[in-house]
C-alpha cells in the first residue's frame, strides 16, 4: 500500500472565527514591538526576555506547529503588508536571487549567531536595532517582488531552519496568509510545508539540493562548537571555531551517508534532532533561569532535568515521523506522473519525437480537487509530487521543442515573443482573427475563449483546437504549433460548438456581395456555409485581399507592410469558391435586371445583392485640410502613406486632430515612428464618447508618461501651411508647428451605389432587423448602414449584421439586435476597457475602485443589472465585465459584495484598497 498523502495546509480547514489570524498577526506584531520598546528603554529586561524566552520557544514551535508560525511570523507580515497596500510592483525574483537565496539566508543566519556573543547579547540597542532590520527588509522585498519571494521564500535568515524542522509537524495548521496565491516561490513552504525539503533535496539541481545538505550537516557541529565556547573568546579564534565546527559537522554527515544506506531526507533529519538537542540540553537552563528572574521564584534541579527529558521525547518523536516521511516519500517516488492519453493523430516528421517536446509533463492526476488560486486563477499542480516544482507556466513550441516560463495570465502572443516568434500582430481583442495558433496540449491551461473570439473562429472556419494568440492568456502549462495542420496531442478541451444550422430557402441562388472588408468577407463565408451550392461573387474597389482594417495604424511604425495585416490566405477564397474581383469598381446597381454593372462594362446578375461598402473617414470643414501633409488614416493606403511622407520630408513634429480611441492608436503609431506628437481634442476629456472624466484624465497622463502631448477642449480654427502643412492653428488662437497632421473625425458611410440605384438613404442605407434595405432584394451590413437612426461602425457589429444578411439572403429567419460592444485600446503599455454606459444616469449606481499605479476600474449599475464597465489597466478583467455588460447580469444577490470592492462574483480580481460608491 503506498503512503496516504500529507495533508497540504491549504487543504485544511480549521473552526476558527475569519478574522483570527489578523487579529493574531496584529498582537505578534505587537509583542514584537514591546520586545524592540525593552531593548531600548530597558535593555537588561528585553535582552532577557529576547534571549532567555523568544529564542529558545521558536526552534519548538517549528517542530511541533510550524504552521502557526507562518500565519504569524511578523516578518512575513510585513513582507505582506505592500501587497495589501496594493503598492507592490509584484517582480518576479531573479533567477539567481531565486537559485542562491536560500544560500544567503543561510549565510546570515550563521553570521548572526557568531555576532551574538560580542554584541547582540549585551547591547539592547544593537539587538533592537538589527529587530528594526528585521522587519524593514522584507517590507522592502515585499514593495519589489511578488508573493513572499522578495524575503520569505529567498534570504531570510530563519528560511533554513524552518524548513529543516516544519516537514512533520505534530499539529497542521491552515495556512492563512498568501491569498490568493501567486505561485512566487518553488517548493514553497506554505503550499507544501511537509514536502517542501525533501522535494528541494531530491532537486535535479545540485546547487538547490547542495545548500540544504551542507546546511543540515553544519548544524550540530555549529552548535556545539558555539554552547561551548570560552568566555570572553577574541572574535577571530570565535570565527575560526565555529568556522571548523561546520566544516566537521559536514563532513560527519558526508560520512555517515557514505557508510549507512541513509537517504538525504533521513540523514538530514538525524542531523536535524541531533542539532536540536543540543540547542535545548544548553537552554532549557537558561529558559528556567529566565523564568525564575521574571517571576522571583527559584527553578530547582530537577524541573531542568524534567524539561531537557520532555524535550528529548518531543524531538524523538518527530524524528521517527519524519524518517516515516521520508521513507514515504522515497518509496512513493518511483511511479511516473500520469498524462492524459493522447487522441489519434499523424505521426510526426522525421525526426520528432513526442518525448523531447513534450518535456514537460502534463499536471498529475490529483485524487481530490485542483488548488486554485492566484491572479488570475492558476490550478498549483499536486504538490506531493516532486516533479512538479511550483513556478510559473511553461509554453511549450511545437515542434521544435522550444520553451518559455511566463508570467500567470500573460498572453500566447507574449508567450511566442519570447522566444523569438513574432505574430501578425492582432487587435488584442480576438475580434479580427489576424494571429491562430493551434493547441497540441493544455487547452484547460487557458483562459476560456470569449464571445468575440468564439465569433472570430466561426468566420474564419478555424478547426476546434484553434485559439486566437492575443486574446488567450496562460494560466498553466500548454503547448502550441504555428501550423494548421497540426493535430491535438490530447483531447481538445471544452470544444466549441458548431454555429447551429440556420433554414434556409433550399433553392440554389445566386449572391453577389459589393465590399471586402469584415462585413463582405463574414456575409460570403457565413453563405457559404449555409449553402454550399450559392454562386458567389466578392466585388471591391480594393487591390489588396481581405486584411485587419483594426491594425491600419501599424503601417506607419512597422516595415512589414501588408504582409502583417493579411487576415485570409489566398487559397481560402478558392476553398470557399468565392469569385474574386479585386481592384474593380462597380459603375451601377440595375435593380430591375438584378445585375450589378463593372465600370469595364461586364454585369453580375444576382437573386441576392449584399452592400458592405464600409465607410470612409471623415474631413471635417478645416482651412487648409487639403495640404499636403494632411491625412486621414482609414485603408491601408493611408497608412503605407503616413510612413512614407513621414520619411520623405524628414518630419520631426505631428499633429493629431481627434482624441477619440482611434486618433489615440494612430498617435501612438506615429510616436513608434519617432515624432513628437501632440493630440487635439474638442471634447472635456481623452475619448470623451467611450470613457469617464477620470479614465480620459488617466489615459492623458499615460500619453504624457510616453511623450505625448494631448490639448483637450481645444477646437482646431485652421491647419496652416503653403506648399504643405506646417501647423496647426487652435480656436484660442495658439499655433502647433506640425510636419504631419492626421485628421481622425470620425466615419463617413460609402452610400453613393446605394443612392444611384434610388435605395432609402439617410446618414447610411437604411436596413431593417433582417438587413433588408428598401429593395428585398438587395441587403446591406456593415459600417454602410444605419438601423434604427443609428450608425455604429464597429467591428464586431458588422461580423453580426453580415452573419444576418447572410442568412436572409438565403431565405432564412433571423433578426439583428443591437448589444454593447466592447471599445478596446492598446497603447504602448497600456490596454483599456470601456463597454455601455460609462456614466450612470438618474437613479443609476456607479461602482469605482481608483488605486495609485494608474488602475481604475468602473461599474454601472441599472438597479440591479450591469449596464456599463470600464477597466483601465488590468487586462485579466476585460472578458469578464464585457461578458456582463452584455448579459446585463443581475447582481441583486451580490450587491454588497460589489459595493464593498468584492468583484469575484464577476470573475473579476480583487485591485485592492481604496473603493468609492457614488450614487448618480
Amino acid at each position: 500500500m503506498g503512503t496516504p498523502p500529507q495533508p497540504r495546509y491549504v487543504q485544511l480547514r480549521l473552526r476558527r472565527p475569519a478574522s483570527a489570524w489578523p487579529v493574531a498577526r496584529a498582537l505578534v506584531l505587537a509583542l514584537f514591538a514591546a520586545v524592540v520598546a525593552l531593548l531600548v528603554f530597558r535593555p537588561a529586561t528585553g535582552l532577557l526576555v529576547f534571549w532567555g524566552l523568544v529564542v529558545p520557544v521558536l526552534p519548538l514551535t517549528w517542530v511541533l506547529v510550524p504552521g502557526l508560525w507562518r500565519n504569524v511570523c511578523p516578518m512575513a507580515s510585513a513582507n505582506q503588508l505592500p501587497r495589501k497596500l496594493g503598492i507592490t510592483r509584484a517582480r518576479p525574483l531573479p533567477h539567481w536571487l531565486e537559485r542562491h537565496g536560500y544560500g544567503v539566508g543561510v549565510l546570515l543566519f550563521f553570521g548572526l549567531i557568531a555576532a551574538r556573543p560580542a554584541l547582540l547579547e549585551r547591547s539592547g540597542a544593537a539587538l533592537a536595532l538589527l529587530l528594526g532590520m528585521v522587519i524593514v527588509t522584507p517590507f522592502i522585498g515585499g514593495v519589489l517582488f511578488k508573493g513572499k519571494s522578495g524575503f520569505c521564500g529567498s534570504i531570510c535568515p530563519l528560511r533554513p531552519v524552518q524548513g529543516l524542522y516544519a516537514r512533520a509537524p505534530a499539529l497542521p495548521v491552515e495556512h492563512a496568509h498568501c491569498s490568493p496565491c501567486v505561485g512566487c516561490t518553488p517548493d514553497c513552504q506554505d503550499l507544501k510545508p511537509t514536502r517542501a525539503l525533501l522535494d528541494e533535496l531530491r532537486s535535479a539541481d545540485p546547487v538547490r539540493a547542495g545548500y540544504r545538505r551542507l546546511f543540515a550537516g553544519a548544524l550540530p557541529g555549529f552548535s556545539y562548537a558555539f554552547f561551548t565556547l570560552p568566555a570572553d573568546m577574541a572574535t577571530p579564534a570565535l570565527v575560526l571555531r565555529l568556522a571548523l565546527a561546520i566544516f566537521i559537522g559536514v563532513g560527519a554527515l558526508t560520512s555517515l551517508q557514505a557508510l549507512t544506506k541513509l537517504s538525504d531526507a533521513q540523514a538530514t533529519a538525524l542531523s536535524g534532532a541531533a542539532s536540536l538537542s543540543l540547542f535545548y540540553w544548553f537552554r532549557v537552563a537558561l529558559v528556567a533561569g529566565t523564568i525564575g528572574k521574571l517571576t522571583g521564584t527559584e527553578v530547582q534541579p530537577w524541573a531542568v532535568w524534567e524539561g531537557r527529558a520532555v524535550v528529548v521525547m518531543l524531538i524523538a518523536a518527530w524524528l521517527v515521523r519524519s524518517w516515516r516521511a521520508a521513507a514515504g516519500a522515497r518509496a512513493g517516488a518511483a511511479p511516473p506522473v500520469p498524462v492524459a492519453a493522447p487522441v489519434a493523430f499523424e505521426a510526426p516528421p522525421a525526426g520528432i519525437s513526442l518525448p523531447m517536446v513534450m518535456s514537460t509533463p502534463a499536471p498529475a492526476v490529483a485524487a481530490g480537487q485542483p488548488v486554485v488560486a492566484g491572479e488570475p486563477p492558476v490550478q498549483i499542480p499536486d504538490r506531493r509530487s516532486p516533479d512538479r516544482p511550483l513556478r510559473q507556466p511553461r509554453v511549450t513550441l511545437w515542434p521544435e521543442g522550444r520553451q518559455v516560463d511566463v508570467e500567470p495570465g500573460a498572453t500566447l502572443v507574449a508567450a511566442l515573443a519570447a522566444v523569438g516568434v513574432d505574430l501578425p500582430r492582432g487587435c488584442g481583442t480576438g475580434l479580427c482573427g489576424a494571429d491562430p495558433v493551434y493547441v497540441m496540449a493544455g487547452g484547460d491551461q487557458l483562459s476560456p475563449a470569449g464571445e468575440d473570439e468564439r465569433s472570430t473562429a466561426s468566420r474564419m472556419g478555424l478547426p476546434v483546437h484553434a485559439r486566437l494568440a492575443c486574446s488567450t492568456r496562460v494560466h498553466g502549462d500548454v503547448t502550441i504549433s504555428q501550423s494548421a495542420d497540426a493535430h491535438p496531442l490530447e483531447p481538445v478541451v471544452a470544444a466549441a460548438e458548431p454555429p447551429p444550422r440556420v433554414p434556409t430557402a433550399g433553392t440554389q441562388e445566386r449572391v453577389v456581395i459589393i465590399g471586402n472588408g469584415v462585413a463582405g468577407v463574414t456575409a460570403a463565408g457565413h453563405v457559404r456555409r449555409l449553402d454550399h451550392a450559392a454562386e458567389l461573387s466578392l466585388v471591391t474597389d480594393s487591390p489588396h485581399l481581405f486584411y485587419n482594417r483594426i491594425a491600419i495604424a501599424r503601417l506607419i511604425h512597422e516595415p512589414t507592410g501588408m504582409q502583417g495585416l493579411q487576415l485570409m490566405p489566398t487559397q481560402w477564397y478558392d476553398e470557399q469558391r468565392i469569385a474574386q474581383w479585386l481592384n474593380t469598381r462597380v459603375a451601377r446597381v440595375d435593380r430591375e435586371r438584378r445585375e450589378v454593372v463593372l465600370a469595364m462594362g461586364e454585369t453580375l446578375p444576382y437573386d441576392r445583392l449584399i452592400l458592405a461598402t464600409g465607410a470612409t473617414a471623415a474631413s471635417p470643414p478645416i482651412a487648409g485640410i487639403d495640404l499636403d501633409g494632411v491625412f486621414n488614416v482609414r485603408r491601408a493606403e493611408d497608412g503605407l502613406a503616413v510612413r512614407a511622407y513621414a520619411q520623405r520630408q524628414e518630419c520631426k513634429r505631428a499633429v493629431v486632430i481627434g482624441g477619440g480611441l482611434l486618433g489615440l492608436e494612430a498617435a501612438d503609431a506615429i510616436a513608434r515612428l519617432g515624432l513628437a506628437v501632440t493630440v487635439v481634442e474638442g471634447g472635456a476629456w481623452l475619448g470623451h464618447r467611450e470613457l469617464d472624466e477620470r479614465s480620459g484624465e488617466l489615459l492623458r497622463e499615460h500619453l504624457l508618461e510616453q511623450g505625448m502631448e494631448a490639448r483637450v477642449g481645444a477646437g482646431v480654427r485652421a491647419i496652416t501651411g503653403t506648399a504643405r502643412v506646417a501647423g496647426v492653428e487652435l480656436a484660442g488662437g495658439l499655433e502647433l508647428e506640425a510636419d504631419l497632421v492626421l485628421v481622425c473625425a470620425g466615419i463617413r458611410p460609402n452610400t453613393q451605389i446605394a443612392k444611384d440605384a434610388g435605395l432609402a438613404v439617410a446618414r447610411g442605407i437604411v436596413v431593417d432587423a433582417h438587413m433588408r434595405t428598401s429593395d428585398p432584394h438587395i441587403l446591406a451590413c456593415g459600417d454602410v448602414t444605419e438601423f434604427d437612426g443609428q450608425l455604429f461602425g464597429r467591428w464586431a457589429t458588422a461580423v453580426t449584421q453580415a452573419e444576418v444578411a447572410a442568412v436572409t439572403a438565403l431565405g432564412g429567419q433571423r433578426t439583428f439586435e443591437p448589444v454593447a460592444i466592447p471599445t478596446k485600446l492598446s497603447l504602448s503599455g497600456l490596454d483599456l476597457l470601456s463597454i455601455g454606459r460609462k456614466d450612470g444616469g438618474p437613479g443609476d449606481e456607479e461602482l469605482v475602485q481608483d488605486l495609485p499605479g494608474r488602475r481604475y476600474r468602473k461599474l454601472v449599475l441599472s438597479g440591479q443589472r450591469v449596464i456599463g464597465a470600464i477597466a483601465f489597466g488590468d487586462p485579466p478583467a476585460h472578458e469578464p465585465l464585457a461578458e456582463a455588460v452584455r448579459q446585463a447580469r443581475d447582481v441583486q444577490h451580490s450587491l454588497d459584495a460589489l459595493r464593498s470592492g468584492d468583484w469575484t462574483e464577476l470573475g473579476v480580481a480583487p485591485l485592492a484598497r481604496k473603493r468609492r460608491r457614488v450614487v448618480a
